[in-house]
């Protein structure tokens, strides 16, 4: 018995697969197609973000600013209903 059948009758046996001497050989095959593609995979280079998009990407967020609007009960004069130096809001779930 050579080391694939034993390979392919233990994984069978761990798969709980009952498989007959042709379904074992067909599937070392496709074992063997599917390990081989696995390695021309791992062959290939990684591309990073600047080679896939030619980009040079950066940071370009804004700087973070402190802006004053006034004072608090500024703005709740602003607003269409005020109340107790609150906002009036309609309810949310009834009343």
């Amino acid at each position: 018995m050579s080391t694939e059948t034993i390979n392919i009758e233990k994984l069978a046996h761990l798969a709980r697969l009952e498989l007959n001497t042709k379904e074992k050989s067909t599937l070392a095959e496709d074992l063997q197609s599917i390990l081989g593609y696995v390695v021309k995979v791992q062959e290939v280079k990684p591309v990073t973000k600047l080679q896939a998009t030619g980009v040079n990407y950066k940071n370009v967020a804004r700087a973070d600013e402190v802006k004053v609007w006034g004072e608090g009960s500024e703005l709740i004069k602003q607003a269409p209903e005020n109340e107790n130096n609150m906002v009036v809001v309609p309810p949310v779930f009834g009343e």
